[in-house]
């Protein structure tokens, strides 16, 4: 069972209605949010507490009542602290093209020479009742609702090209891309095989880089060394299973790519707080 594909191959919705809506709580299995990426666009609001965010290596805090617009392609993932957070997450191009003319309004952000603001701290009055409009209408699962999501999706996306919009730097963005690429690549090894015994070489090797500079280039983007990143993916990982699963800690180990039970508590308490059996108690 894998807790997050980084890049994550599912449709997000169904093809009539591409939108999928997660309300992400303290005790949910997902709290922390691995860094990943897709082909759909993300609206991040941060309801209480902060959110921590990594875009594309790029740190950010998010409070209450900020957003975070996260573009396609963008590898992305967060810390919250005593955090709420919603997540809608939607094919942009699909809902765009229900309207020619929104389509072509759109065409400077979809295709062109300017982008989303990734991180809004000063939403105006418009724009927080849009967004209050979007999610209180994914959120209530009614009948009819996606009447109401659609059309607050293109006010919201409306008030964005309107007021919440940036030139964009095609050449540095095409050369964070690349960059941005190698990580991923390392990502992919550990996705695929943190079950198994990876080594510092393997994820280097992935990446077409020497350790050394792995190491010091994985910390600037990531916030952690390569090894300490595998670590902390194993046991979130581990997290989700004991949430989800009636597996025992032993075999929730095995199935994370810990040999030893009792090297699994201690990393485990060191990242959480608590020990496996008492994490699982309470979730």
């Amino acid at each position: 069972m894998k807790y997050l594909e980084q890049r994550e191959t599912r449709a997000h919705g169904t093809f009539d209605f591409p939108f999928d809506y997660y309300n992400i709580k303290s005790n949910h299995p997902r709290y922390y949010m691995l860094e990943h990426w897709h082909t759909e666009y993300e609206i991040i609001r941060v309801n209480k507490g902060e959110f921590h965010a990594n875009l594309n290596g790029h740190k950010h805090i998010g409070k209450e009542g900020e957003i975070f617009i996260v573009p396609d392609g963008v590898m992305h993932g967060g810390t919250p602290r005593k955090c709420q957070y919603e997540c809608l997450v939607f094919n942009l191009h699909s809902v765009i093209e229900l309207s020619p003319i929104c389509k072509q309004l759109a065409q400077p952000v979809l295709f062109g020479s300017s982008q989303f603001i990734n991180h809004i701290t000063n939403c105006d009055e418009q724009l927080r009742a849009s967004a209050d409009k979007l999610f209180s209408s994914l959120a209530s699962g009614q009948t009819y609702a996606p009447f109401q999501v659609i059309s607050a999706t293109f006010d919201f996306i409306g008030r964005l090209l309107e007021n919440y919009t940036e030139e964009r730097v095609e050449k540095s963005r095409e050369t964070e891309m690349r960059s941005v690429s190698r990580i991923k690549d390392v990502l992919r090894l550990i996705r695929n095989h943190y079950h198994e015994e990876i080594t510092l070489d393997d994820l280097a090797t992935s990446a077409h880089m020497n350790k050394r500079y792995l190491c010091r280039y994985f910390k600037e983007v990531m916030g952690r060394t390569p090894m300490r990143y595998l670590n902390y993916y194993r046991i979130e990982c581990a997290c989700e299973l004991l949430a989800t699963s009636d597996r025992t800690v032993s075999e929730i180990a095995m199935a994370c790519g810990y040999r030893n039970i009792s090297y699994f508590t201690r990393a485990f308490r060191t990242l959480k707080g608590v020990t496996p059996s008492e994490f699982a108690k309470v979730h």
